[in-house]
């Protein structure tokens, strides 16, 4: 019953990214998230993307302020439903964010 955008812990990770990334939200989950993976060229990013119910996609930016899935692929999921998005690193700063919605 509790809302699912809620962070009850106060960990910065909502019930409903928990629930999407296939998390236990009872935990403190801020070292459990995702992390970019950095190449040469390019950055990536894998995630758990089988949780029922969900959409997800993933944007980028140079600036945190402005984001866009424009660039950004997104492998298809494997046998664990795990995926991975990538990105071309372009100029000093690129940041990845996934974005889960029901």
């Amino acid at each position: 019953t509790a809302d699912p955008n809620s962070d009850p812990n106060g960990d910065g990770v909502s019930l409903h990214m928990a629930y999407a990334l296939n998390l236990n939200p009872n935990l403190m989950l801020g070292g459990s998230l995702p992390v970019v993976v950095m190449s040469e060229t390019k950055m990536s990013l894998s995630f758990y993307s089988g949780a029922s119910g969900v959409s997800y996609s993933v944007q980028a930016s140079s600036d945190l302020a402005g984001w866009s899935s424009s660039g950004v692929t997104i492998s298809a999921p494997d046998s664990n439903q795990v995926r991975t998005a990538s990105v071309d690193r372009a100029g000093p700063l690129r940041f990845m964010r996934i974005v889960v919605s029901n």
